[in-house]
């Protein structure tokens, strides 16, 4: 497995000046945050990332472009072995002190709950 890039794209497929690049592994599941703000991934290695989405839409110049951090913070882990994230489900109605609540299948075998604790 080589990894994959990625662009991300605004208003019906302008496509904006962001890449993102995951290294030995593959985007295997993606849902969004309740006000879309941030994109979270779901990956082969069992990784969620968060992707700064409403900063990568804005990001206009080259300039803003390379300041922008596009991963809000480190993967969190949720298969310590390594299984693919096969799928990730937002419970639209379901919040815990205002922080997003998913549905999360590892391998299409194993379901966890996920809070994003980070508001």
């Amino acid at each position: 497995m080589t990894g994959c890039t990625f662009k991300i794209f605004r208003n019906r497929l302008e496509a904006t000046l962001v890449e993102v690049t995951l290294q030995d592994e593959q985007v295997t599941s993606a849902v969004f945050s309740k006000d879309n703000t941030i994109l979270y991934l779901g990956t082969s290695k069992g990784y969620i990332r968060f992707i700064n989405l409403k900063a990568c839409l804005e990001a206009d110049t080259e300039q803003e472009q390379n300041e922008l951090l596009v991963e809000l913070e480190d993967p969190f882990v949720i298969s310590e072995s390594g299984l693919p994230i096969t799928s990730l489900n937002r419970f639209y109605e379901l919040h815990i002190e205002d922080r997003g609540v998913m549905l999360v299948i590892v391998n299409d075998e194993l379901a966890f709950i996920f809070s994003d604790g980070r508001r």
